[in-house]
């Protein structure tokens, strides 16, 4: 990960802010939105005038270490040598950012299986937040010196006790490249068209403009 002024900001503000406790995932809402926000600086910008799309990943990468620093996650993996590759991102763009132009990235933890974490990352203007300016999936894993740390263990670090990964569409598994399952028990079951009914998740990829 690429060091910068930016990544400093995310390891040294505050995380007792109203809005950071509200996107801290808990046992009853492990789906919660974190938000990161930014300016659109000079050094971001293309030979078009706006965001340059590898800017995007890179902001991603920061955003999802707000998110383990206050899911209270980033110390224990210090400590534990944890680290987490992404095996997948994948972005779709929207509409540009333009120079100076405010935004935030609102990233959450949409399920997990036996192995990898499922996550969105949403970018918004500040000023227009119900205009989506892109939409990143990512799959992720943590990792230990002795192997893979089971999505359950972090999931109950975070909340304190126990919980089921959310159920998702098939929509959303697509876009993970995986197929529609939930854990229950420590055993992995296909994810039937009734669960996905009741996913908490939003079906609609397609939000409007």
């Amino acid at each position: 990960m690429k060091p910068s002024f930016r990544l400093i900001r995310v390891l040294t503000a505050p995380t007792v802010t109203k809005s950071d406790m509200m996107g801290r995932p808990t046992a009853d809402n492990v789906q919660a939105e974190l938000a990161t926000r930014w300016c659109v600086l000079p050094t971001d910008i293309d030979l078009f005038g706006h965001m340059t799309n590898s800017r995007y990943a890179l902001l991603m990468d920061y955003a999802r270490v707000h998110y383990l620093r206050t899911a209270g996650l980033l110390t224990p993996a210090l400590k534990e040598r944890w680290f987490m590759p992404v095996s997948m991102v994948n972005v779709d763009f929207h509409r540009p950012l333009k120079p100076f132009e405010r935004f935030e990235i609102v990233t959450q933890v949409l399920s997990w299986d036996q192995r990898w974490i499922f996550m969105r990352q949403t970018f918004r203007t500040c000023q227009r937040p119900d205009r989506t300016v892109a939409t990143g999936y990512v799959k992720s894993i943590v990792r230990s010196p002795s192997g893979v740390v089971a999505p359950a263990r972090v999931a109950r670090m975070v909340c304190g006790r126990d919980v089921q990964p959310p159920a998702l569409s098939y929509a959303l598994w697509a876009r993970f490249h995986a197929g529609p399952h939930t854990t229950v028990g420590g055993h992995t079951a296909r994810q039937t068209p009734r669960d996905n009914g009741r996913s908490r998740v939003d079906l609609d990829l397609q939000r409007p403009a």
